[in-house]
């Protein structure tokens, strides 16, 4: 049964680590993926970047620096309802806004970083 698991964990970490290159904007070098990540075509990201489970969704920019790591379950949104409109609770248009984060930061487990 460990074989598997094992198996199954290094699957996700080399396939979301592959789909992270293609996807993004740019990638520096020494990029780790240690568990289930998926980034935006609007993504920048460093050298020496590790994610152990980042998910980013909207049409935001996002840039983040060298030497960053990402606990498990993190999320940055960069894309959000419009609150003021005709239409309740928000309207159908988007906002989008980027996200910069810079060099040598440290997120830990559960951290949602909203754009702005």
């Amino acid at each position: 049964m460990n074989i598997i698991r094992t198996w199954c964990q290094n699957f996700v970490k080399s396939h979301c680590k592959k789909r992270i290159i293609e996807v993004a904007k740019s990638v520096g070098t020494g990029l780790y993926v240690g568990g289930n990540s998926y980034v935006t075509s609007n993504t920048e990201l460093g050298d020496h970047v590790n994610f152990n489970g980042m998910a980013m969704s909207g049409k935001g920019h996002i840039k983040i620096g060298n030497y960053f790591h990402s606990g498990p379950g993190c999320q940055i949104i960069t894309s959000f309802h419009k609150y003021e409109g005709e239409q309740i609770p928000y309207d159908n248009q988007y906002i989008d806004k980027d996200v910069i984060i810079g060099d040598c930061v440290w997120l830990g487990n559960n951290v949602i970083i909203l754009g702005g």
